[in-house]
């Protein structure tokens, strides 16, 4: 998530990606995660998180502008195999996160916390971290959006792009 802009995200005060806040999104909707393809790193957590899910590994990151990737053909069969094996007789449940959640984003400039927090409810908690506490978590995703938005057009609109 804006790779230029986020040096870290957390949820309740453990650094997350973008899995598992998909995921809580998902859960609140009674929504389970079944499958989730990407990099080692993204399957990774997505295990540590959901034990069910099924995961796939389409490239090794090298680094946070390269990575070594599979083949389209052989990423593609893969997925489609592990579609199937998700949805056959998959126990997974939906990854519901309880309140009080905090979303806490650690910036890589101070402007871009001092603008987010400007936002009403967010805090600053140091000169590039900002936090927000909620009990929706529906809300809290929509004011993370927010922050990014500001952060990408502090920034000045090409985020990881620029």
């Amino acid at each position: 998530m804006l790779g230029k802009e986020v040096q870290n995200i957390y949820l309740n005060g453990e650094a997350t990606g973008e899995t598992r806040l998909n995921a809580g999104l998902a859960g609140h909707y009674g929504v389970p995660l079944v499958l989730v393809a990407g990099d080692v790193a993204v399957g990774a957590e997505a295990k540590c998180v959901l034990p069910w899910v099924e995961t796939v590994a389409v490239k090794d990151g090298i680094d946070k502008y390269s990575a070594v990737l599979k083949h389209p053909e052989v990423a593609q069969a893969e997925i489609r195999e592990a579609t199937a094996r998700a949805l056959k007789g998959n126990t997974a449940k939906p990854y519901v996160l309880k309140p009080p959640i905090k979303i806490g984003v650690e910036w890589n400039s101070t402007t871009i916390a001092e603008t987010c927090g400007l936002v009403p409810g967010v805090k600053r908690t140091s000169s590039r971290s900002t936090e927000y506490r909620t009990d929706d978590w529906p809300d809290g995703m929509k004011v993370l959006l927010v922050e990014l938005l500001l952060a990408l057009e502090v920034s000045g609109g090409k985020g990881i792009y620029q």
